[in-house]
């Protein structure tokens, strides 16, 4: 919905919490030290920042095809531009990421992306 609303609209936020949320130690998502070598290393050795990279190219060819019709043209060319990067080699990718300002969060994230981790 978010990515729906900010392709075709605005996000807002909202300084109050609207549901209630309990993390502890064996939640699946979340509770993780992420500032930890250690997981920073298995998420490097598993390749999965990669895979979320393919992922999420997926995401914008599913995403043009089913809302394409009624996306602004900025919206549809970043979707494409995205969308293509599943098939382009890692310097190609790199020009797309650079070119649309699409950059991970933190450092470890934005290094794995742009070495094609």
């Amino acid at each position: 919905l978010a990515l729906l609303a900010s392709a075709c609209g605005n996000v807002g936020f909202l300084n109050e919490p609207t549901i209630d949320y309990r993390q502890h130690g064996n939640n699946s998502v979340g509770a993780k030290n992420v500032r930890s070598f250690r997981y920073l290393w298995d998420r490097l050795r598993s390749r999965s920042m990669r895979q979320a990279m393919r992922n999420c190219a997926r995401q914008a060819r599913v995403f043009l095809d089913c809302y394409g019709e009624v996306l602004p043209p900025s919206a549809v060319c970043l979707c494409e531009a995205l969308a293509s990067t599943e098939r382009k080699n890692l310097f190609a990718r790199n020009q797309v990421y650079w070119k649309y300002k699409l950059y991970k969060k933190g450092f470890p994230r934005l290094m794995a992306q742009c070495l094609g981790l």
